[in-house]
């Protein structure tokens, strides 16, 4: 398992990917890496997959325009997402 990011993505949704990898630590004894990858370049995003090679969709982002709304979605091959229309929705995302 691994917590892939964009290669652009900002500070907020770096330290979500971080926030998730130590919680998951927490409360599983399992130390995941953050890596970048070039398939969220662009994205409000973050993605927990068992294999990188398999995020190659966008991310599903909210419905809502509001700039707090986010995301959590499960895609097929993907793994789960957490996405949101501001940088600080996505930590909103992995803390919920």
């Amino acid at each position: 398992m691994m917590i892939g990011i964009g290669d652009d993505a900002p500070e907020p949704v770096r330290f979500a990917a971080d926030e998730l990898a130590r919680y998951i630590e927490k409360a599983t004894g399992v130390s995941l890496k953050v890596a970048e990858t070039a398939a969220l370049s662009g994205q409000l995003a973050l993605c927990l997959s068992a294999n990188p090679n398999t995020i190659d969709k966008p991310a599903p982002m909210p419905t809502s325009m509001d700039e707090e709304a986010y995301r959590i979605c499960s895609v097929e091959k993907a793994g789960r997402y957490f996405g949101g229309r501001a940088p600080r929705a996505v930590v909103y995302a992995v803390y919920d």
